[in-house]
């Protein structure tokens, strides 16, 4: 365990531990309405018992955001690139992405980069984490949940007349 992973586990000890034990009912943890890049660490510790986190979040669009649709991933923690880690005691350890809106599970691919991804539009989801965990200790798991905008054709074009102008500007004055 690095000491990265060993002070997350420690943070999360320290604050869930008034949650008190875990239990066979899905606990819902809402990460919010998201409008633009986010990035959420997740994780648990002190799980006694059969477990269901639910990590529930919005996905919308805002003046800071005109997106329609999303790229949600796990980023993983130090030494486990890609996914959500068990760093201690937790048996039939499962995650999984679900439309909240349709209660249909969304498939997420390997890219090239080791981390599962999924396509989203706006609407409303929850990451679904299923384990059991020590019962003595507790088990605990942690990961990083990123979710970002995919830009629309028309900001990438608008992007790059924008960077071609500077190119434009550069050069001429390069040249005085």
């Amino acid at each position: 365990m690095t000491l990265r992973e060993f002070l997350l586990a420690t943070l999360l000890t320290l604050g869930f531990i008034a949650a008190g034990p875990a239990s066979a009912v899905a606990d819902p943890f809402a990460l919010g309405t998201v409008t633009g890049s986010t990035t959420f660490e997740i994780g648990r510790s002190g799980i006694k018992g059969n477990f269901v986190d639910q990590w529930t979040f919005s996905l919308g669009s805002s003046a800071n955001s005109t997106a329609a649709s999303w790229v949600v991933s796990t980023v993983g923690t130090a030494g486990n690139s890609g996914k959500i880690k068990v760093i201690s005691d937790i048996n039939n350890f499962t995650t999984s992405l679900w439309n909240a809106d349709t209660g249909s599970i969304i498939n997420m691919s390997l890219d090239s980069n080791g981390q599962l991804v999924a396509p989203l539009t706006a609407g409303n989801y929850y990451y679904k984490v299923t384990g059991t965990g020590g019962k003595q200790l507790g088990g605990s798991y942690a990961g990083i949940l990123s979710i970002n905008p995919v830009p629309e054709p028309g900001e990438l074009a608008m992007m790059l007349t924008g960077l071609g102008l500077l190119g434009v500007m550069v050069r001429r004055r390069s040249r005085v």
